[in-house]
């Protein structure tokens, strides 16, 4: 989990596996001025064995999200200035599960190190 700078949104992930299907990684953001959960993502995990959502990271302002999942994925969130809400607006297959995720104090690159000594620098846009 992780908190916006300005202490209004935390973000928060995990994992859930129904019976018989494929993980779902789940993706959470709770707004805390009015104590309430705003949005849920899910994201199934097709092909892999675990997609627990393992680290993630809201920029110093709340608009973007990075998240990692040991389903070798990092996923980038958007937040919308017409409608509030964050939007999935990239998957990326990483080949590797996700240890932790960090943004840069001007939140225009995020850095993703994964199991190994893999680090990848990323840069983000408003978009994609």
């Amino acid at each position: 989990m992780d908190f916006s700078t300005d202490g209004r949104y935390v973000a928060y992930g995990g994992q859930t596996r129904p019976a018989g299907a494929s993980p779902i990684t789940i993706l959470g953001i709770y707004d805390l001025a009015r104590r309430q959960r705003v949005q849920q993502d899910s994201i199934v995990c097709k092909d892999c064995s675990d997609g627990e959502l393992r680290h993630l990271s809201i920029s110093s302002d709340g608009n973007r999200i990075i998240a990692g999942d040991w389903g070798q994925r990092v996923h980038y969130y958007v937040r919308s200035d017409t409608t509030s809400r964050w939007q999935r607006v990239q998957s990326l297959d990483v080949g590797s599960r996700v240890y932790w995720t960090d943004m840069s104090a001007d939140n225009s690159l995020a850095v993703v190190g994964m199991q190994g000594t893999d680090v990848r620098l990323y840069s983000l846009g408003t978009s994609s």
